[in-house]
């Protein structure tokens, strides 16, 4: 979940940090207040791209911080995400700051590690979801149900959780190895059969030694016949 944003020099905002708490967090204000450009720098801060009117001048630089706390990310999405950043989770949660001048180049921080911006374009598909009028994204994604409904279990249970993920992982990697040995043996029974079948016909063909050679010279008689006749 969201935690806490710092937004400088952004647009109509001046200065801002907004603390968000745990359940349903309510921004209100006129039209025109800036309650737009505080979605606006979530987008930036998630891998957006910055918009030239937004800058005040051309020497400030635009600068946006968000803490995400991951005690709601599955074992799965952390994984995905381990896989994809090298960057330590062990503390629950991940600082992201961006910050962006005049002309839009920005430099990308996690956890105080510069990185790439496609890098927190990917992390940010795993820490927040944003909905306007009509629009929909991982809500509507069946795939992703199942950890939306574990994320309101107790840590009791999402402990059992990673137990079964762990050993579903192990009866997956023996199920492999299973059907690995059973198609090995398969292979060794058909070329077993083909092996024995070779030995038949060649001892059904009573072959002898120097019989080869025989052969040859009688096929080479056989292609001079017309000529030996002459």
């Amino acid at each position: 979940m969201l935690g806490y944003l710092s937004i400088k020099n952004f647009g109509l905002i001046d200065d801002l940090n907004i603390e968000f708490d745990h359940g349903l967090n309510v921004i209100t204000g006129e039209t025109g207040a800036g309650k737009s450009m505080i979605l606006e720098a979530i987008n930036v801060i998630l891998g957006a791209s910055i918009k030239q009117s937004w800058f005040k001048n051309e020497n400030e630089i635009l600068k946006v911080e968000a803490l995400f706390y991951l005690d709601k990310i599955s074992q799965k999405q952390r994984e995905i995400m381990q896989t994809k950043i090298d960057i330590n989770f062990e503390d629950n949660n991940v600082i992201i700051r961006r910050e962006i001048n005049y002309s839009r180049r920005s430099k990308c921080f996690i956890n105080n590690q510069l990185v790439n911006l496609s890098v927190i374009q990917n992390l940010g598909n795993y820490l927040i979801d944003l909905h306007g009028q009509h629009e929909h994204q991982s809500l509507l994604n069946p795939k992703n149900h199942i950890d939306f409904v574990d994320s309101f279990g107790s840590n009791e249970f999402l402990e059992k959780k990673e137990q079964y993920h762990n050993q579903f992982k192990k009866w997956q990697a023996r199920t492999r190895l299973l059907s690995d040995k059973l198609q090995k043996y398969n292979e060794a029974i058909t070329k077993k059969d083909y092996l024995l079948f070779q030995i038949e016909e060649i001892s059904k063909a009573q072959l002898k030694k120097e019989e080869d050679r025989e052969l040859a010279e009688l096929l080479n008689i056989i292609r001079h016949k017309a000529k030996i006749k002459e």
